[in-house]
């Protein structure tokens, strides 16, 4: 017996129900299950391509008209909670919680936090450092990231995300796969920055996840006091032996793989995380 979204009663003989109307659903021998909980995804950066990501003219009408089916798919796959790893997500959030479109429950982490020529770093080639040259990148002035870059503006950054309502917090703290500007295996941050921002989320009662694959970087983020490592599909025993023993999370998000309308070089790129996470 299902009421007010919420599985109510289970039995496999009939259930009496006083209340009228009752909707009766045949199941066809499928089983009922509690909705899933998908713990890293990208509902916004995962339904745009990096091209129109960086598109000039993308509005946020635009924007949300793309993620607003990427969001019901993703409820319809039956994931009715996830929790959002990065990206403009605030908006998409609002307009589920107030039931004007359908998607999943959203623990967001708002725009991720990453230094200059970090993985969260998605400035064009003509566009300048913030800081020198005194104008926000495209992906800042949408929500997407904060380029940040010691303490004060980790500290900012991190205070920002969460008086708009982040869950929890999302640090860049080693190269990835999909950004121009550092290879995979650069640690990122410097361990003052990074404990920064955990300071500043467990004092409002959140943590840090960080992206990060190699030990190097994985064992600066447990330095520094994060709860949560996601990917980390090039770690080696030793390091995942400390993080079991230090109840930190690993989130590996899912089997990457490479695909055919990738390029060549990023293929080349991403060949020691697909060679790592089997033995991860």
């Amino acid at each position: 017996m299902i009421r007010s979204q919420l599985i109510q009663k289970i039995s496999n003989t009939k259930i009496h129900i006083k209340e009228q109307p009752v909707t009766l659903i045949n199941g066809q021998g499928k089983t009922l299950i509690p909705g899933l909980i998908d713990v890293h995804v990208h509902l916004v950066f995962g339904a745009l391509t990096m091209q129109e990501l960086m598109n000039p003219n993308l509005s946020e009408t635009d924007m949300m008209r793309k993620v607003t089916h990427n969001a019901e798919a993703m409820l319809m796959r039956g994931f009715t909670s996830v929790r959002d790893a990065g990206g403009p997500i605030f908006p998409l959030k609002s307009q589920i919680d107030q039931e004007k479109i359908r998607g999943p429950k959203i623990w967001p982490s708002g725009a991720t936090i990453s230094q200059t020529a970090g993985h969260g770093d998605f400035r064009t080639p003509n566009e300048r450092s913030r800081r020198f040259f005194g104008k926000a990148s495209r992906a800042e002035e949408m929500g997407a990231t904060f380029i940040a870059d010691g303490r004060d503006d980790v500290l900012t950054a991190t205070r920002e995300n969460l008086r708009f309502g982040a869950s929890q917090i999302k640090l860049m703290a080693g190269g990835g796969t999909s950004s121009t500007y550092d290879p995979i295996d650069v640690t990122q941050y410097t361990l003052d920055e990074m404990k920064a921002a955990v300071e500043a989320a467990e004092d409002w009662g959140s943590y840090v996840m960080v992206h990060a694959y190699t030990p190097r970087a994985v064992q600066r983020a447990i330095e520094a006091g994060v709860k949560s490592i996601e990917h980390g599909q090039m770690l080696d025993e030793e390091i995942l032996q400390i993080m079991a023993n230090k109840g930190i999370w690993l989130s590996l998000q899912n089997l990457m793989d490479n695909h055919e309308h990738m390029d060549e070089l990023r293929k080349e790129i991403r060949q020691p995380v697909l060679e790592g996470q089997e033995k991860v």
